[in-house]
Protein backbone atom coordinates (compact mmCIF):
# COMPACT_ATOMS: atom_id res chain seq x y z
CA UNK A 1 0.00 0.00 0.00
CA UNK A 2 3.07 2.42 1.01
CA UNK A 3 4.56 1.78 -2.36
CA UNK A 4 1.12 2.18 -4.68
CA UNK A 5 1.27 5.60 -2.31
CA UNK A 6 4.73 6.11 -3.38
CA UNK A 7 4.11 5.76 -7.19
CA UNK A 8 0.69 7.85 -7.40
CA UNK A 9 2.90 11.02 -5.07
CA UNK A 10 5.34 10.66 -8.10
CA UNK A 11 2.45 10.51 -10.88
CA UNK A 12 0.61 13.46 -9.24
CA UNK A 13 4.66 15.03 -9.28
CA UNK A 14 4.77 14.62 -12.65
CA UNK A 15 1.41 16.34 -13.62
CA UNK A 16 2.43 19.29 -11.16
CA UNK A 17 5.60 19.94 -14.03
CA UNK A 18 3.22 19.77 -16.69
CA UNK A 19 0.59 21.97 -15.34
CA UNK A 20 3.33 24.42 -14.09
CA UNK A 21 4.76 24.76 -17.07
CA UNK A 22 1.87 25.04 -19.18
CA UNK A 23 0.56 27.86 -16.45
CA UNK A 24 4.31 29.54 -17.62
CA UNK A 25 4.33 28.84 -20.78
CA UNK A 26 0.62 30.93 -21.33
CA UNK A 27 1.19 34.01 -18.98
CA UNK A 28 4.81 34.84 -19.39
CA UNK A 29 3.38 37.88 -21.21
CA UNK A 30 1.76 38.98 -18.39
CA UNK A 31 4.54 38.91 -15.86
CA UNK A 32 6.76 40.94 -17.90
CA UNK A 33 4.37 44.35 -16.70
CA UNK A 34 5.55 43.55 -13.39
CA UNK A 35 8.77 41.73 -13.36
CA UNK A 36 10.11 43.16 -17.10
CA UNK A 37 11.34 41.66 -20.09
CA UNK A 38 14.30 38.99 -18.54
CA UNK A 39 11.64 37.63 -16.35
CA UNK A 40 9.28 36.90 -19.07
CA UNK A 41 11.54 35.56 -21.41
CA UNK A 42 13.21 33.40 -18.06
CA UNK A 43 9.23 31.98 -17.59
CA UNK A 44 8.56 31.49 -21.62
CA UNK A 45 12.14 29.21 -21.08
CA UNK A 46 11.15 27.56 -17.99
CA UNK A 47 7.53 27.13 -18.55
CA UNK A 48 8.70 25.00 -22.03
CA UNK A 49 11.65 22.85 -19.30
CA UNK A 50 8.93 22.16 -17.05
CA UNK A 51 6.95 20.67 -19.66
CA UNK A 52 10.24 18.57 -21.20
CA UNK A 53 11.21 17.45 -17.74
CA UNK A 54 7.61 15.69 -16.90
CA UNK A 55 7.76 14.15 -20.03
CA UNK A 56 11.25 12.98 -19.30
CA UNK A 57 10.33 12.46 -15.42
CA UNK A 58 7.57 10.09 -16.93
CA UNK A 59 8.80 8.16 -19.85
CA UNK A 60 12.64 7.99 -19.61
CA UNK A 61 12.28 4.16 -18.96
CA UNK A 62 10.50 3.98 -22.39
CA UNK A 63 12.83 6.57 -24.52
CA UNK A 64 15.25 2.95 -25.77
CA UNK A 65 11.95 1.48 -27.33
CA UNK A 66 10.68 4.51 -28.66
CA UNK A 67 13.84 5.32 -30.39
CA UNK A 68 12.79 4.26 -34.04
CA UNK A 69 9.62 6.39 -33.77
CA UNK A 70 11.43 9.12 -32.67
CA UNK A 71 14.10 8.88 -35.46
CA UNK A 72 11.45 8.48 -38.20
CA UNK A 73 9.87 11.78 -37.09
CA UNK A 74 13.21 13.63 -37.10
CA UNK A 75 14.27 12.50 -40.50
CA UNK A 76 10.93 13.69 -42.03
CA UNK A 77 10.95 16.90 -40.31
CA UNK A 78 14.67 17.45 -41.34
CA UNK A 79 13.13 16.61 -44.91
CA UNK A 80 10.95 19.17 -44.64
CA UNK A 81 13.36 21.66 -43.39
CA UNK A 82 15.41 21.07 -46.39
CA UNK A 83 13.27 22.00 -48.70
CA UNK A 84 12.67 25.06 -46.64
CA UNK A 85 16.29 25.60 -47.42
CA UNK A 86 16.56 24.83 -50.73
CA UNK A 87 13.33 26.87 -51.75
CA UNK A 88 15.20 30.02 -49.28
CA UNK A 89 11.93 30.02 -47.34
CA UNK A 90 11.62 32.16 -44.40
CA UNK A 91 12.86 29.88 -42.11
CA UNK A 92 15.79 29.27 -43.41
CA UNK A 93 17.65 32.48 -42.61
CA UNK A 94 15.25 33.59 -39.48
CA UNK A 95 16.78 32.45 -36.59
CA UNK A 96 13.64 33.39 -34.11
CA UNK A 97 11.53 30.67 -36.20
CA UNK A 98 14.55 28.42 -36.52
CA UNK A 99 14.12 28.24 -32.53
CA UNK A 100 10.55 27.91 -32.13
CA UNK A 101 10.54 24.68 -34.65
CA UNK A 102 13.16 23.23 -32.54
CA UNK A 103 10.78 24.05 -29.28
CA UNK A 104 7.29 22.82 -30.96
CA UNK A 105 9.54 19.78 -32.09
CA UNK A 106 10.22 19.00 -28.40
CA UNK A 107 6.53 19.71 -27.72
CA UNK A 108 5.86 17.29 -29.76
CA UNK A 109 8.45 14.72 -28.53
CA UNK A 110 7.55 15.47 -24.80
CA UNK A 111 3.57 15.02 -25.80
CA UNK A 112 3.84 11.74 -27.30
CA UNK A 113 6.39 10.23 -24.54
CA UNK A 114 3.57 11.50 -21.57
CA UNK A 115 0.44 10.01 -23.15
CA UNK A 116 2.40 6.53 -24.16
CA UNK A 117 3.98 6.47 -20.69
CA UNK A 118 1.27 7.09 -18.47
CA UNK A 119 -0.20 4.69 -16.40
CA UNK A 120 -1.83 6.32 -13.68
CA UNK A 121 -5.26 7.71 -13.71
CA UNK A 122 -5.59 11.04 -11.59
CA UNK A 123 -8.95 12.93 -11.41
CA UNK A 124 -8.23 14.72 -7.85
CA UNK A 125 -5.26 16.90 -8.67
CA UNK A 126 -4.14 19.22 -5.73
CA UNK A 127 -0.85 21.03 -5.60
CA UNK A 128 0.54 23.86 -3.28
CA UNK A 129 3.46 24.50 -5.63
CA UNK A 130 0.23 25.68 -8.49
CA UNK A 131 -1.92 27.45 -6.15
CA UNK A 132 1.49 29.40 -5.02
CA UNK A 133 2.52 30.20 -8.86
CA UNK A 134 -1.18 31.18 -9.31
CA UNK A 135 -1.32 33.59 -6.67
CA UNK A 136 1.94 35.29 -8.56
CA UNK A 137 -0.17 35.16 -11.90
CA UNK A 138 -3.20 37.34 -10.61
CA UNK A 139 -0.60 40.19 -9.81
CA UNK A 140 1.10 39.66 -13.06
CA UNK A 141 -2.50 40.17 -14.96
CA UNK A 142 -3.85 42.16 -12.88
CA UNK A 143 -0.49 44.28 -13.75
CA UNK A 144 -0.93 43.89 -17.43
CA UNK A 145 -4.99 45.36 -17.17
CA UNK A 146 -3.53 48.22 -15.66
CA UNK A 147 -1.11 48.54 -18.16
CA UNK A 148 -3.66 48.63 -20.44
CA UNK A 149 -6.08 50.84 -18.52
CA UNK A 150 -3.20 53.51 -18.78
CA UNK A 151 -2.78 53.64 -22.33
CA UNK A 152 -6.44 52.82 -23.29
CA UNK A 153 -7.15 56.68 -23.47
CA UNK A 154 -4.62 57.02 -26.36
CA UNK A 155 -7.36 55.62 -28.58
CA UNK A 156 -5.24 52.18 -28.77
CA UNK A 157 -7.85 50.14 -30.79
CA UNK A 158 -6.02 46.94 -30.78
CA UNK A 159 -2.75 47.70 -30.19
CA UNK A 160 -0.77 47.66 -26.55
CA UNK A 161 1.83 50.23 -27.61
CA UNK A 162 4.62 50.04 -29.44
CA UNK A 163 7.23 49.44 -26.78
CA UNK A 164 5.93 46.08 -25.92
CA UNK A 165 5.56 44.81 -29.18
CA UNK A 166 2.49 42.66 -28.54
CA UNK A 167 0.36 41.40 -31.11
CA UNK A 168 -3.63 41.21 -30.31
CA UNK A 169 -3.57 37.84 -32.10
CA UNK A 170 -0.97 36.12 -29.87
CA UNK A 171 -2.25 37.74 -27.28
CA UNK A 172 -5.79 36.51 -27.89
CA UNK A 173 -4.52 33.10 -28.35
CA UNK A 174 -1.95 32.53 -25.40
CA UNK A 175 -4.34 34.27 -22.69
CA UNK A 176 -7.46 31.78 -23.90
CA UNK A 177 -4.98 29.18 -23.46
CA UNK A 178 -4.15 30.15 -19.72
CA UNK A 179 -8.13 30.46 -19.39
CA UNK A 180 -8.80 26.95 -20.39
CA UNK A 181 -5.89 25.68 -17.84
CA UNK A 182 -7.23 28.10 -15.38
CA UNK A 183 -11.26 26.39 -16.50
CA UNK A 184 -10.13 22.56 -16.10
CA UNK A 185 -7.88 23.42 -12.51
CA UNK A 186 -11.83 25.20 -11.92
CA UNK A 187 -14.32 22.28 -12.35
CA UNK A 188 -12.07 19.57 -11.47
CA UNK A 189 -11.13 21.15 -8.04
CA UNK A 190 -12.71 19.94 -4.80
CA UNK A 191 -11.64 22.98 -2.39
CA UNK A 192 -14.51 26.29 -2.47
CA UNK A 193 -11.20 27.73 -2.21
CA UNK A 194 -9.07 26.03 -5.00
CA UNK A 195 -12.49 27.12 -7.22
CA UNK A 196 -12.34 30.53 -6.38
CA UNK A 197 -7.99 30.74 -6.92
CA UNK A 198 -8.28 29.56 -10.07
CA UNK A 199 -11.61 30.96 -11.13
CA UNK A 200 -9.76 34.31 -10.39
CA UNK A 201 -7.31 33.67 -12.72
CA UNK A 202 -9.97 32.53 -14.91
CA UNK A 203 -11.94 35.67 -14.95
CA UNK A 204 -8.86 37.79 -15.02
CA UNK A 205 -7.58 35.78 -18.05
CA UNK A 206 -11.06 36.62 -20.03
CA UNK A 207 -10.46 40.43 -19.45
CA UNK A 208 -7.22 40.24 -20.79
CA UNK A 209 -8.74 38.31 -24.05
CA UNK A 210 -11.72 41.27 -24.00
CA UNK A 211 -8.95 43.88 -25.01
CA UNK A 212 -7.69 41.98 -27.71
CA UNK A 213 -11.14 41.89 -29.30
CA UNK A 214 -10.19 39.10 -31.27
CA UNK A 215 -12.73 36.49 -32.33
CA UNK A 216 -11.76 33.72 -33.44
CA UNK A 217 -10.25 33.11 -30.00
CA UNK A 218 -13.76 33.75 -28.54
CA UNK A 219 -15.48 31.53 -30.86
CA UNK A 220 -12.87 28.37 -30.51
CA UNK A 221 -12.95 28.86 -26.75
CA UNK A 222 -16.52 28.99 -26.40
CA UNK A 223 -16.47 25.71 -28.97
CA UNK A 224 -13.68 23.92 -26.75
CA UNK A 225 -15.78 24.52 -23.50
CA UNK A 226 -18.84 22.92 -25.35
CA UNK A 227 -17.15 19.78 -26.16
CA UNK A 228 -15.63 19.74 -22.93
CA UNK A 229 -19.05 19.67 -21.33
CA UNK A 230 -20.61 17.40 -23.85
CA UNK A 231 -18.36 14.90 -24.24
CA UNK A 232 -17.77 14.03 -20.68
CA UNK A 233 -20.23 11.73 -18.57
CA UNK A 234 -23.15 13.42 -16.78
CA UNK A 235 -21.76 12.28 -13.73
CA UNK A 236 -18.56 14.27 -13.96
CA UNK A 237 -19.57 17.28 -14.58
CA UNK A 238 -22.75 18.29 -12.77
CA UNK A 239 -24.93 20.95 -14.39
CA UNK A 240 -25.75 23.04 -11.20
CA UNK A 241 -22.05 23.29 -10.30
CA UNK A 242 -21.65 24.60 -13.62
CA UNK A 243 -24.26 27.34 -13.35
CA UNK A 244 -22.52 27.69 -9.86
CA UNK A 245 -19.33 28.62 -11.53
CA UNK A 246 -20.80 30.21 -13.89
CA UNK A 247 -22.49 32.91 -11.69
CA UNK A 248 -18.90 33.27 -10.63
CA UNK A 249 -17.72 34.36 -13.16
CA UNK A 250 -19.90 36.88 -14.33
CA UNK A 251 -19.87 38.09 -10.41
CA UNK A 252 -16.28 38.43 -10.56
CA UNK A 253 -16.32 40.00 -14.01
CA UNK A 254 -18.30 42.83 -12.76
CA UNK A 255 -15.74 42.90 -9.94
CA UNK A 256 -12.89 43.63 -12.63
CA UNK A 257 -14.82 45.98 -14.10
CA UNK A 258 -15.13 48.20 -10.89
CA UNK A 259 -11.51 46.80 -9.87
CA UNK A 260 -10.55 50.09 -12.44
CA UNK A 261 -11.36 53.57 -11.93
CA UNK A 262 -11.47 54.36 -15.77
CA UNK A 263 -13.82 51.75 -17.19
CA UNK A 264 -12.84 52.88 -20.43
CA UNK A 265 -10.27 49.43 -20.46
CA UNK A 266 -12.94 47.03 -21.08
CA UNK A 267 -15.95 49.61 -22.50
CA UNK A 268 -13.64 50.68 -25.40
CA UNK A 269 -12.86 46.58 -26.11
CA UNK A 270 -16.21 45.12 -25.81
CA UNK A 271 -17.26 48.15 -28.52
CA UNK A 272 -14.15 47.06 -30.67
CA UNK A 273 -15.37 43.29 -30.47
CA UNK A 274 -18.97 44.36 -31.36
CA UNK A 275 -17.95 46.00 -34.03
CA UNK A 276 -15.71 43.49 -35.79
CA UNK A 277 -18.43 40.81 -34.78
CA UNK A 278 -20.84 43.03 -37.10
CA UNK A 279 -18.07 43.21 -39.65
CA UNK A 280 -17.64 39.42 -39.79
CA UNK A 281 -21.38 39.41 -40.49
CA UNK A 282 -21.65 42.19 -43.24
CA UNK A 283 -22.53 45.04 -40.92
CA UNK A 284 -19.93 46.95 -40.84
CA UNK A 285 -16.15 47.83 -42.59
CA UNK A 286 -17.35 45.70 -45.79
CA UNK A 287 -15.45 44.78 -48.56
CA UNK A 288 -16.64 43.48 -51.83
CA UNK A 289 -17.01 39.89 -50.67
CA UNK A 290 -19.37 41.40 -47.70
CA UNK A 291 -17.04 40.63 -45.32
CA UNK A 292 -14.65 43.14 -43.37
CA UNK A 293 -11.08 43.55 -44.10
CA UNK A 294 -9.35 40.88 -41.54
CA UNK A 295 -12.13 38.11 -42.58
CA UNK A 296 -11.52 39.12 -46.32
CA UNK A 297 -7.64 38.76 -45.94
CA UNK A 298 -8.55 34.97 -45.72
CA UNK A 299 -10.39 34.84 -48.25
CA UNK A 300 -7.63 36.70 -50.73
CA UNK A 301 -5.32 34.28 -49.69
CA UNK A 302 -6.96 31.12 -50.60
CA UNK A 303 -7.58 33.08 -54.07
CA UNK A 304 -3.69 33.63 -54.23
CA UNK A 305 -2.59 30.15 -53.72
CA UNK A 306 -5.64 28.51 -55.54
CA UNK A 307 -4.08 30.36 -58.91
CA UNK A 308 -1.10 30.01 -58.38
CA UNK A 309 -1.89 26.03 -57.39
CA UNK A 310 1.21 25.02 -60.03
CA UNK A 311 4.42 27.47 -58.37
CA UNK A 312 3.90 25.38 -55.34
CA UNK A 313 2.20 22.28 -55.21
CA UNK A 314 5.32 20.01 -56.17
CA UNK A 315 8.21 20.99 -53.36
CA UNK A 316 6.32 24.17 -51.65
CA UNK A 317 6.53 27.69 -52.74
CA UNK A 318 10.14 29.39 -53.11
CA UNK A 319 10.39 32.45 -50.83
CA UNK A 320 8.04 31.49 -48.82
CA UNK A 321 7.50 34.45 -46.12
CA UNK A 322 3.54 34.54 -45.83
CA UNK A 323 0.63 34.01 -43.65
CA UNK A 324 -2.24 32.08 -45.08
CA UNK A 325 -3.98 31.57 -41.60
CA UNK A 326 -4.75 28.10 -41.83
CA UNK A 327 -2.82 25.03 -41.35
CA UNK A 328 -3.81 23.12 -44.11
CA UNK A 329 -3.19 25.78 -46.95
CA UNK A 330 0.36 26.38 -44.91
CA UNK A 331 1.18 22.73 -44.58
CA UNK A 332 0.74 22.59 -48.36
CA UNK A 333 2.07 25.74 -49.22
CA UNK A 334 5.13 25.54 -47.46
CA UNK A 335 6.27 21.89 -48.24
CA UNK A 336 4.19 21.01 -51.57
CA UNK A 337 3.45 17.28 -51.93
CA UNK A 338 6.50 15.84 -49.26
CA UNK A 339 3.64 17.98 -46.66
CA UNK A 340 0.76 15.72 -47.61
CA UNK A 341 1.40 13.11 -44.77
CA UNK A 342 2.02 15.93 -42.38
CA UNK A 343 -1.42 16.86 -43.28
CA UNK A 344 -2.48 13.14 -43.40
CA UNK A 345 -1.41 12.98 -39.81
CA UNK A 346 -2.91 16.09 -38.82
CA UNK A 347 -6.42 15.31 -40.00
CA UNK A 348 -5.63 11.17 -38.43
CA UNK A 349 -5.33 12.82 -34.91
CA UNK A 350 -7.89 15.41 -35.06
CA UNK A 351 -10.79 12.77 -36.43
CA UNK A 352 -9.36 9.94 -33.48
CA UNK A 353 -10.11 12.68 -31.31
CA UNK A 354 -13.13 13.61 -31.83
CA UNK A 355 -14.46 9.82 -32.59
CA UNK A 356 -13.31 8.92 -28.87
CA UNK A 357 -13.93 11.62 -26.91
CA UNK A 358 -17.02 13.16 -28.44
CA UNK A 359 -19.05 9.89 -29.54
CA UNK A 360 -17.73 6.97 -27.53
CA UNK A 361 -17.04 9.43 -24.72
CA UNK A 362 -14.23 7.59 -23.26
CA UNK A 363 -13.13 8.07 -20.09
CA UNK A 364 -10.48 11.16 -19.12
CA UNK A 365 -8.73 12.14 -15.81
CA UNK A 366 -7.44 15.64 -15.12
CA UNK A 367 -4.44 15.54 -16.85
CA UNK A 368 -5.98 14.49 -20.16
CA UNK A 369 -8.78 16.34 -19.93
CA UNK A 370 -6.18 19.32 -20.01
CA UNK A 371 -4.69 18.24 -22.78
CA UNK A 372 -7.78 17.51 -24.66
CA UNK A 373 -9.26 21.63 -24.01
CA UNK A 374 -5.76 22.89 -25.21
CA UNK A 375 -5.34 21.10 -28.03
CA UNK A 376 -8.64 21.64 -29.10
CA UNK A 377 -8.51 25.09 -28.88
CA UNK A 378 -5.33 25.09 -30.54
CA UNK A 379 -6.12 23.38 -33.29
CA UNK A 380 -8.81 25.28 -34.07
CA UNK A 381 -7.04 28.17 -33.98
CA UNK A 382 -4.92 27.07 -36.23
CA UNK A 383 -7.87 26.70 -39.10
CA UNK A 384 -7.63 30.98 -38.46
CA UNK A 385 -4.77 32.13 -37.36
CA UNK A 386 -1.41 31.43 -36.36
CA UNK A 387 1.82 29.53 -38.24
CA UNK A 388 2.96 26.33 -37.05
CA UNK A 389 5.94 27.36 -35.43
CA UNK A 390 4.18 29.76 -32.94
CA UNK A 391 1.55 26.94 -32.23
CA UNK A 392 3.11 24.97 -29.66
CA UNK A 393 -0.17 24.11 -27.73
CA UNK A 394 -1.30 21.91 -31.29
CA UNK A 395 2.15 20.34 -31.22
CA UNK A 396 2.42 19.16 -27.65
CA UNK A 397 -2.05 17.85 -28.15
CA UNK A 398 -0.85 16.45 -31.72
CA UNK A 399 1.98 14.07 -30.41
CA UNK A 400 0.15 13.58 -26.84
CA UNK A 401 -3.16 12.11 -29.19
CA UNK A 402 -0.88 10.12 -31.46
CA UNK A 403 0.69 8.88 -28.39
CA UNK A 404 -2.51 7.80 -27.21
CA UNK A 405 -4.04 6.07 -30.28
CA UNK A 406 -0.71 4.48 -30.39
CA UNK A 407 -0.63 2.99 -27.21
CA UNK A 408 -4.75 1.82 -27.13
CA UNK A 409 -4.14 -0.20 -30.33
CA UNK A 410 -1.17 -0.89 -29.37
Amino acid sequence: MDNFKKIEKAAVSEIEYLVIGLILLFSNVALYFISGITVRYLALLAGILFIFFAAYKRGKHLVGKLIPFFLFALIYFAILALISIFQIQVISYDRNKQIFAIIILGCFFSGFLLSTSKIHFIENFKSWKVRGLTVVIIFALIGFLRYYESISSFGTMRGYGEDTALNPVGVAYTFTLLFIVYFVLTISSQSIYDKALYGIGMALSTAIVITTASRGAIIWAILTIIFLVISSPVKKIKLSKFFILLLFCIMFSGFVFLFFSNNVILIESFEILIDRFSGLLGGTNQTVTGLDLSANSRIEYWNHYSSNFSNWILFGERFYSGYPHNQYLEILVRFGLLGIPLLGFSLFVISQFIHSFLFKKKRRDFEQTLISAIFLFAYLSSLSSLNLEMNRALWLGLGYFFGYFYKSNS
